[in-house]
């Protein structure tokens, strides 16, 4: 969402996100129908490793439905014999961690360490996206983001801190309840857009069922 002259339209999310065809049962097509946005081709075509970046991220959460599950099996385990370099720095630092799931039980996780800088420009770039689609209009204002799948395995009160993610991001998703979903592929993404006039609106992202990010949206007025 530059000041540069469109000359593209871009996917938002992006496409990699939706399985091909050749990954499905006969007779589905997940890539139909998908939000595009204008775009400049040099914003376009430098975003394709954040692309595949956020696919990695959302393919190894927890959180998520068949559909994610068969999307690791196929195109990811392809790009990962493809390119088995690319995906190495997500394994060095893999340790195990305790998670809540919810009604007060805990399971242990695989988990790796977050670009969190990276991901908060990805989610960035794709809100503003979405806010255009929705509103036809850019977003300028400032940005805060909030994830149910990504959890502390550094601090001291690693626990605790999970389990305050836990809880919020369970209130942020029964607020989010009563709103219209939006989206022609829910099981693979949808948004909810909730708004307080002109000055702040929310965007309730959910990925595979289960992945869910929310962000929210400041104006600078």
């Amino acid at each position: 969402m530059c000041e540069q002259e469109e000359t593209s339209k871009e996917h938002v999310p992006p496409k990699c996100l939706f399985p091909e065809k050749k990954d499905l049962p006969d007779g589905f097509d997940f890539r139909t129908n998908l939000i595009k946005v204008p775009s400049c081709d040099k914003h376009n075509s430098q975003k394709s490793m954040d692309d595949e970046y956020f696919l990695f991220l959302l393919l190894s959460a927890t959180q998520g439905n068949e559909d994610k599950q068969n999307h690791f099996d196929t195109k990811l385990v392809r790009a990962i014999e493809r390119k088995p370099h690319v995906y190495e720095f997500f394994l060095k630092d893999m340790k195990e961690v305790t998670i809540p799931t919810g009604d007060g039980k805990y399971e242990q996780a695989a988990v790796f360490r977050v670009d969190a800088p990276r991901l908060e420009n990805i989610v960035r770039h794709m809100s503003s996206g979405i806010f255009f689609h929705h509103y036809q209009k850019k977003w300028n204002g400032t940005f805060r983001m909030f994830t149910n799948s990504m959890f502390d395995m550094t601090s001291n009160n690693a626990s605790e801190v999970n389990k305050t993610i836990h809880e919020v991001a369970a209130k942020i998703s029964q607020a989010f309840g009563s709103e219209v979903a939006h989206g022609k592929n829910g099981n693979i993404f949808s948004y909810k857009m909730y708004s307080e006039g002109e000055e702040r609106h929310a965007i309730f992202m959910t990925f595979f069922e289960g992945f869910e990010i929310t962000v929210l949206l400041q104006s600078n007025v």
